[in-house]
Parts: structure tokens; C-alpha cells; sequence
């Protein structure tokens, strides 16, 4: 509503298509639509044209200056001749439609009766995704290990069972440090993958 309340009474001759691109940028950006990327290279062409013809000749009144040919390309796209080749184009387009769906249809079904029916699937980077699911699931299966013995040799040293080590449980201390060990292994894999 604000850019409509900005242009909607303005002569044409004040408006600056520049700046009013520009706005309509803006709310399409805050709306996350995206517009296609042919428009917008064109709009920030238009947007950077005017704003130098604008330094050049500040006086220029862009709508003046494209009417003309605005009516050459309407008159040209619209003319009676033209409107009838595209109307005949889409009926012989719609006329081979019709003749080539129903034959497509019963070759389908067809497919479907004789059971040859199959499902393609071209897929492109899978293998890449299949290995970092891999990778991921080695690692969460490796940290769940040490976990475990983690755990286990926390039990082992609260029963304070011979022999000792180090004055504990000599399994329990065996196990903190295959714990350390497969630890500090599976971190140095992360940050060299993730190089």
C-alpha cells in the first residue's frame, strides 16, 4: 500500500522508474519472493540506465521517452494477423494433443496390465550424500562406544576389584584410557574432514 500510496498520484513525469524498481525490490525481498533471474538483471539494468541518463540530462522524463516505442511493440504484438497465427499455432499444438494423450494413455495402461511399468530415477550427487551419511553414522556409532566405556569402567572402579593400577581398578583405568584414546581419534577425523 505504501508504494502504491507513493506513485498512484504523481504525474507521470515525476515518477523515477529507478527509484520505483527500487521499491518494488524492497517489498519483494521483505515478502521472500524471488523473482526470476532474467527480471532481475533487467531491473537492475533499467536502474542503473536511468540513473545515468539522469546525471547527464535531469530533466529526462523516461515515460515520454519510451511511449513510442511502448505503442510500436504493443501494436505490433497485438495486431490482428498476429493474435490469429498464435490462436491457430495453439489449436494445431492443442489438435496434436489430443490425438497423441489418448494413444500415451493406453500405452500406459497397457505397461500397467502386462506389469512393465518402471519407475526411473536419475539421481545426480547421491554417492556424496551417501558418504557423509556414512561418515556421520561411523562417528555417532564410535562416540556411542566410548560412551559405553566410559560408563563401564566408571562401574569397574566404584567395585574397587583387583588387580590395582595406579591405585584403582586396573580394567577401569585400561578403560578411561581406550576411552581417551578413541576420543581424541574421533575429533581429529572431524576437523580433518571438515578441511
Amino acid at each position: 500500500m505504501s508504494l502504491l500510496d507513493t506513485y498512484h498520484a504523481l504525474p507521470i513525469k515525476d515518477v523515477e522508474i529507478g527509484q520505483m524498481l527500487m521499491d518494488v525490490m524492497v517489498i519483494i525481498r521483505n515478502h521472500q519472493l524471488r523473482l526470476p533471474t532474467d527480471y532481475v538483471i533487467m531491473i537492475k539494468a533499467l536502474v542503473t540506465a536511468e540513473g545515468a541518463a539522469r546525471q547527464v540530462y535531469p530533466e529526462l522524463n523516461v515515460i515520454a521517452e519510451v511511449r513510442e516505442s511502448v505503442k510500436r511493440l504493443a501494436k505490433a504484438r497485438f495486431q490482428p494477423d498476429v493474435i490469429w497465427r498464435n490462436l491457430r499455432n495453439s489449436f494445431a499444438n492443442l489438435w496434436s494433443y489430443q490425438r497423441e494423450i489418448p494413444r500415451q494413455l493406453q500405452q500406459i495402461i497397457s505397461k500397467l496390465d502386462s506389469g512393465d511399468l518402471r519407475l526411473q530415477l536419475n539421481h545426480n550427487k547421491l554417492e556424496k550424500l551417501a558418504q557423509s551419511i556414512e561418515n556421520a553414522s561411523n562417528r555417532l556409532t564410535m562416540a556411542i562406544i566410548v560412551a559405553a566405556i566410559i560408563m563401564g569402567s566408571s562401574m569397574i572402579i566404584t567395585t574397587g576389584i583387583g588387580p590395582y593400577l595406579f591405585g584403582f581398578p586396573a580394567l577401569g583405568v585400561i578403560g578411561y584410557l581406550l576411552s581417551v584414546v578413541l576420543g581424541l581419534w574421533l575429533v581429529v577425523t572431524i576437523i580433518r574432514t571438515k578441511k
